[in-house]
This record gives C-alpha cells, structure tokens and sequence, in this order.
C-alpha cells in the first residue's frame, strides 16, 4: 500500500559531514526507519547549521526509489527524480509558524516523518514551485 503524504527530512551538517547543498546525495536521505509505504510521498529537505542552529529548507522530491543505505550510520537511502533544489535557500528561522513546527517534529529528533497539512501550505506557500511535486 502506498501512502501519499508530505514528510520532512532533517539534514544536520555537521553531523553527516557535508552540506545538503553539495549534492552529495541529489534529491535523497539516508534513514533508519522503515520507508517503503512512502514511495510516492513528497520530502522537504530542511538543512541546519551553526549554533545558534539555522535552518534552511533546501529543496523537495517525490521518493521514488527506496534501497540499502551505503552509510555506516543508516539502514535505508530514499531517492527521488522529480525534485526542485532551491537555487537561494529559504532561511526558515524567521517565520512565526516555524517555532510550531520544529516543536511537531520534536526538534528534527524524529527522521523522516509526516507533516501536518497545515504546515505544508506554509512550506507550499514559500516555495510554490514545489506545489507541482503534490503528494497524489
């Protein structure tokens, strides 16, 4: 069965040892949760560096495959075709509803997780261009 939802995926710089933004890993996650209902579901890509902490949404993707993780640390890897990279970053402190957020995802703690509606309009609404990567 496959799930069609929105899911965040939290990027920690300094922990994995290189910037969302070098391509490391286009349009991906590694994971150790178990993925394989969300092929089909819509990721953004939120990245956080320095301390005080920053956070930056960075791009969006439909998971389309879903394997083994090369990564010591995780057991699966997700991966997209279809995404947009945000070419300017959206920095992501400065937005009143973010607080909220990042409270609903415990601070990021949770991996890659579902995102309530309400704030996926707000994500949608900074960056419209990904309204054409919807979830179906």
């Amino acid at each position: 069965m496959v799930h069609r939802v929105d899911l965040v995926g939290y990027h920690n710089t300094e922990k994995m040892g290189y910037s969302i933004l070098t391509g490391k890993v286009p349009f991906g996650f590694y994971t150790n949760k178990s993925v394989s209902r969300y092929r089909g579901a819509r990721v953004w890509s939120i990245a956080g560096i320095d301390q005080p902490r920053k956070y930056f949404l960075a791009d969006c993707f439909i998971i389309d495959k879903i394997e083994r993780s090369d990564h010591e640390a995780f057991a699966n890897l997700v991966r997209g075709r279809k995404g947009k990279a945000f070419r300017d970053t959206i920095l992501l402190n400065d937005y009143p509803w973010f607080v909220d957020f990042r409270n609903s995802q415990a601070n990021f703690s949770l991996g890659l997780s579902p995102i309530a509606s309400k704030f996926v309009r707000r994500l949608e609404a900074l960056a419209p261009e990904a309204i054409c990567l919807r979830a179906r």
